[in-house]
């Protein structure tokens, strides 16, 4: 630590441009003023971006090492992109370029970040080697882990064991010719998440996604940082400035709207607990929770543009059979009576939870299904919170109103088709977190309804057939971006 500042200090009295960075690439460290406090210790208190050092370093860096090796020909990549053009997702911030050969040189962050989390061992298997994909899967893991909005102790633990194993099967397979500085330094990522929170608070993708808003604006390449600061400025004044002008100035002329996020008081905790915790919380321990909807938007129907008459419907004996099960689950310690549960209901197609949308398509156009990932039903279709995570098919969502113990509640649901796991003694090579099931659907019972807020995963799907087995759908999920 010593050495490194006392190296920097020397860099800083370099007499010319060149000799400052050949010192600079010599050594590996370059002066900063913060280097003249006591307290400061560079590399602890230097959090190592996600961003730069899992997708544009560690995951281009194996893409190029397969192209390099021989291993993806052309051929190959066709292959992938076969399987790419049969994969499809329901979340709008997931889109990929389908022909991966004339694209991954210029993949950016965002899309090496969605290549890995999504769509890579789906699209690998029967292209590479199965140990190759295996060493691989140790790193995506690693990944789904670590770019979670919030990560706990016991998973970066989990996710730094993963990034130990695949340097060493890395090494092993290819040489160590191939380990690079990024894989020593996603090595110290665990160390980062304990001193700074998760990788959400200290990677660079918001601040990438802002330089491209501050390069939209027109200047005059002279004097940059004083243009962009009177566009800002003027922009802001005239966005929250009342003018008194006639209403036809209004229909025809508008201004834009400034692109922003702002968060009320205690919105963010409530995202971390919707998105976060409670659809992997034990059912019991959320039923204070269910009836906080305040972060969760459904269409408003106020108007007869908006409020058509079917969507208010009457909920049949079938299913409100089923639903009065669901509240006994979820209100276990408090009495629940058929006669509380209101008869009527509002049906909607969209709802907006955080940053995220969910929309239901026609089923009967399997690219625009709302599939999911939930802990929520099991073989028999009761609700079980401690099942694996399995694949549902929203059908619809709902408003509905209920008394528990004389008090009002309205919660937000959604109507769910589950799958059942596909089961086979021959391995299926789709590795973790890649999931199979069958087409064929779980009976109805109380986990046919749901509330939203235990919503896992929106998921990557496709129809294949697997080990013989025809229209098995392959799942692979998709991470909330809650914060981004």
């Amino acid at each position: 630590m010593i050495s490194i500042v006392n190296t920097a200090k020397k860099i800083r009295l370099a007499e010319t441009d060149k000799e400052r960075s050949d010192l600079e690439s010599e050594h590996g460290c370059r002066y900063s003023v913060l280097l003249e406090l006591d307290y400061f210790d560079v590399i602890r208190q230097t959090p190592i971006d996600a961003m730069h050092n899992l997708f544009l370093g560690i995951a281009k860096a194996f893409f190029e090492l397969l192209v390099d090796r021989g291993i993806l020909t052309d051929a190959k990549m066709a292959m992938i992109t076969s399987n790419l053009e049969n994969m499809f997702t329901n979340s709008s911030k997931s889109w990929l370029p389908k022909n991966i050969g004339s694209h991954w040189k210029f993949f950016n962050a965002s899309e090496w970040k969605q290549w890995v989390m999504i769509y890579s061992l789906p699209a690998f298997r029967g292209v590479i080697p199965i140990d190759y994909l295996k060493t691989w899967s140790l790193f995506v893991n690693a990944c789904q882990l670590i770019c979670k909005p919030l990560v706990s102790k016991s998973e970066a633990e989990k996710a730094h064991n993963l990034l130990c194993d695949y340097v060493k099967q890395l090494e092993r397979q290819f040489g160590k010719e191939t380990i690079k500085p990024n894989h020593h330094m996603s090595l110290h990522l665990k160390e980062c998440i304990e001193d700074f929170g998760g990788v959400y608070t200290t990677w660079l993708f918001s601040f990438e996604r802002f330089n491209g808003f501050l390069g939209d604006y027109q200047t005059n390449n002279k004097g940059i940082e004083v243009t962009l600061m009177r566009k800002i400025i003027a922009d802001s004044t005239l966005a929250n400035r009342s003018f008194d002008l006639p209403q036809s100035f209004f229909d025809s002329c508008s201004l834009p709207p400034i692109k922003q996020c702002v968060f009320k008081p205690g919105d963010v905790k409530h995202l971390s607990i919707t998105l976060g915790k409670m659809s992997e919380m034990a059912v019991e321990e959320c039923s204070g929770l269910w009836s906080e909807i305040s972060h969760i938007n459904v269409p408003k129907a106020i108007s007869a543009k908006t409020f058509k008459p079917h969507y208010l419907k009457y909920i049949d004996e079938d299913d409100l059979c089923l639903m009065y099960d669901m509240y006994r689950c979820l209100y276990p310690n408090q009495e629940v009576d058929t006669n509380d549960l209101s008869k009527l209901y509002k049906k909607f197609n969209t709802v907006h939870i955080g940053s995220e949308r969910f929309h239901c398509g026609s089923n009967n156009n399997q690219k625009k299904l709302c599939l999911i990932l939930a802990k929520w039903s099991n073989d028999e279709g009761s609700i079980d919170g401690e099942s694996s995570p399995r694949l549902g098919l929203i059908k619809y969502f709902l408003q509905h109103n209920v008394q528990i113990s004389e008090e009002p509640r309205t919660h937000v649901l959604c109507a769910v088709q589950w799958f059942t796991h596909f089961q086979d003694s021959l391995p299926t090579n789709y590795l973790s977190p890649v999931q199979v099931f069958r087409k064929k659907c779980v009976k109805p019972g109380s986990a046919s309804f749901m509330p939203v807020q235990r919503i896992l995963h929106k998921c990557m799907y496709s129809i294949r057939e697997v080990n013989k087995f025809a229209n098995c759908i392959v799942v692979s999920p998709v991470q909330f971006d809650v914060y981004t």
